[in-house]
């Protein structure tokens, strides 16, 4: 994911830059099918073709020639695909290009699991994935591996070039091994174990060291350790970190690529999608028919990783309209998302002539109402979808124009009245913001949340919109019922130290602490000890001040934690202080949702995380990714609460 992954190889960060058009388009395209030192039975046929395929659909997108490098071996015109060669154009390009640029950095070939480097990011599992090159080779003497680039290499980049502000889009298509190959004679499997290559690497903490001639280019461990936010970054992953990808053996005609993932990736650019959304969810259509027609068993089929402002209109940082998948099943109409997404009875969604209304809400989707659109017009559907073009010029999703068939349309969220209309009473989820008074240049407001008493604070003007937008996003996140009966699908507890005091550890659960001493240390630690992958968000909401992420760490980064491998658990944790920033009194939660990760959907985005966007006044404008089929009815939530304690004692 960050400096980090690369399916989670880079689970990615990415911001929501200011709208800019690039300047310019790059790629540097990398394909690794021989490996000369390693034996013949790891050497891939696939890349050879991945790559010319890949420049032909980036010539098609516009993309000079000129600007476009290829590095693979067997491919006419390439330079070899050498580590000092990749790392070589990666460092140039990080010189040449300037902001809003535009790179595409496509990877084919093989991922390797490795025991992590203290100190260096790693994989919830605690490894580090390898990308092996041309010079791939194991030392007969040390036992170690050289000529492989890794995920801290390739993270370093990605943090240089977002510091240009550079817009990068990842494409991988590799994987990262674990188990047995499996299937169709018609496939190969990329990814390797070190047994499959005789090699059993020592331990980080046994010495299991980079060599010294690759040690000289890493940097210092500061550096490694300090992950950056990754503005207008975009990444595509042919599977989690746990998984393979595959590749075929043979082309149905000249010029196609062997890379599954890649195939899909090129057929979805040829759908003219408008924005990285519409890609994604086009690449997923087609990656999937394809693992379809294969017939493989669900335990063989990798599932892909899409990280990033997907929102973003394709080779810009500018916004697209962000739209909901409306489909239809044997009951009605439905939308495969729920109450982790915001949805709440009483919103519509509208698509060209057709309007449906949102009845019931459970936590993976939501079923819809055909609703009159001449009735509804009245409640601001025409207006918010006035300047919403449903075709192929605004989100690459051709609009059929017929309404049985269901498709993207926009959302219009309930307005309290009219959700308190719908349930016969006030809002579970309401929120009020009372204005007292003024005392001295400040005002004095009293805020009342869902089944807490009100508080008093003082603030100046310019900060009423945003407590009004906080008080919103905690009404919203209390007003969840609770999970506290089902099976969690994370185990997850937060430590508690207090200064002078011994550490206590609690279940992460529905729970107030009570007054904080300043200085208190939490840690927080979430740990997947299930067979499949879950979606997660955790989000710190003081009342008195700004939202703080605290999983997924950066913005535009996945949020799927993936299941553990047979000798290491899947694990995240995050260490804070409490501080007295905030208003003595006022409480604050540390906040977690959880859901099953559907296999081949893109990872949920959680209404919970709106919090951290800098733009809380536009629900409107938060959508939801494609997925496939239906999403289970299940859910985790859990909200620890305290407050800044006045005095010395806890």
């Amino acid at each position: 994911m960050r400096g980090r992954l690369l399916v989670l190889l880079l689970a990615a960060a990415a911001g929501i830059g200011a709208p800019a058009a690039a300047a310019e388009r790059y790629a540097l395209l990398v394909g690794v099918s021989a490996m000369p030192a390693l034996p013949r039975s790891a050497w891939l046929n696939g890349p050879r073709y991945d790559v010319p395929a890949m420049r032909s659909a980036l010539l098609a997108q516009g993309f000079s020639a000129t600007h476009i490098i290829s590095l693979a071996d067997g491919v006419d015109g390439a330079t070899a695909p050498t580590r000092s060669a990749i790392l070589a154009q990666l460092a140039q390009l990080g010189k040449t290009l300037r902001p809003d640029d535009v790179l595409v950095l496509y990877w084919s070939g093989h991922g390797l699991l490795m025991p992590g480097q203290p100190g260096v990011w790693q994989t919830p599992s605690g490894q580090q994935v390898h990308l092996l090159t041309r010079d791939a080779r194991i030392d007969a003497h040390s036992r170690q591996l050289s000529g492989s680039i890794s995920s801290a290499d390739i993270g370093r980049t990605i943090d240089a070039l977002a510091a240009r502000q550079v817009h990068v889009v990842a494409l991988f298509d590799s994987c990262y091994a674990a188990g047995s190959t499996r299937g169709d004679p018609g496939l190969a499997w990329r990814g390797l174990s070190s047994a499959a290559l005789g090699w059993a690497p020592r331990p980080a903490s046994l010495g299991g060291r980079r060599p010294a001639s690759e040690r000289a280019d890493m940097p210092q461990p500061d550096s490694v350790v300090s992950p950056h936010e990754r503005p207008l970054f975009i990444g595509f992953f042919a599977a989690e970190p746990q998984q393979r990808s595959a590749e075929a053996l043979s082309s149905d005609y000249a010029g196609q690529a062997r890379g599954i993932f890649t195939r899909a990736l090129i057929a979805g650019l040829g759908d003219s999608p408008a924005s990285y959304l519409a890609w994604a969810s086009a690449t997923n259509q087609h990656y999937r028919e394809a693992l379809d027609a294969r017939q493989l068993p669900a335990s063989a089929r990798p599932s892909p990783v899409y990280a990033g402002t997907l929102e973003q209109a394709l080779w810009t940082a500018a916004g697209a309209p962000v739209l909901w998948p409306v489909r239809q099943d044997g009951r009605g109409w439905y939308v495969p998302y729920g109450r982790l997404d915001g949805l709440q009875a009483g919103d519509l969604l509208q698509r060209g002539a057709s309007t449906w209304r949102v009845t019931d809400v459970g936590w993976g989707e939501a079923r819809l109402a055909v609703a009159d659109s001449a009735a509804t017009a009245g409640d601001g559907a025409s207006r918010l979808l006035a300047n919403t073009t449903l075709d192929g010029g605004s989100t690459g999703l051709q609009r059929t124009g017929v309404a049985s068939t269901g498709g993207w349309a926009s959302r219009l969220p309930a307005n309290t009245a009219a959700a308190s209309t719908a349930s016969g009473g006030i809002s579970a989820g309401a929120s009020t913001v009372a204005i007292l008074g003024r005392q001295g240049g400040a005002r004095a407001v009293s805020v009342t949340l869902p089944g807490r008493s009100a508080v008093r604070l003082r603030l100046a003007d310019k900060e009423l919109p945003a407590l009004r937008a906080r008080a919103a996003s905690i009404a919203a996140l209390l007003a969840l019922p609770s999970t506290a009966a089902a099976a969690p699908l994370l185990q997850a507890r937060i430590e508690i130290q207090a200064p002078g005091q011994a550490a206590i550890s609690l279940p992460f659960a529905d729970r107030d602490l009570g007054p904080l001493t300043p200085g208190t240390r939490l840690r927080v630690v979430v740990e997947n000890g299930g067979e499949d992958s879950v979606d997660a968000g955790i989000v710190h909401l003081p009342l008195s001040g700004p939202a703080t992420r605290v999983f997924p760490p950066f913005e535009g980064d996945s949020n799927r934690l993936p299941p553990g491998t047979p000798v290491q658990i899947s694990r995240f944790e995050r260490e804070f202080e409490v501080t007295a920033q905030g208003a003595a009194g006022a409480p604050e939660w540390l906040a977690l949702v959880a859901a099953p990760a559907v296999s081949g959907a893109m990872p949920r985005r959680f209404a919970l995380l709106d919090a951290l966007r800098s733009n809380l006044a536009a629900p409107a404008e938060r959508g939801a990714s494609l997925a496939a089929g239906h999403n289970p009815d299940q859910a985790q939530v859990a909200r620890v609460s305290w407050r800044v304690a006045t005095g010395g004692g806890q």
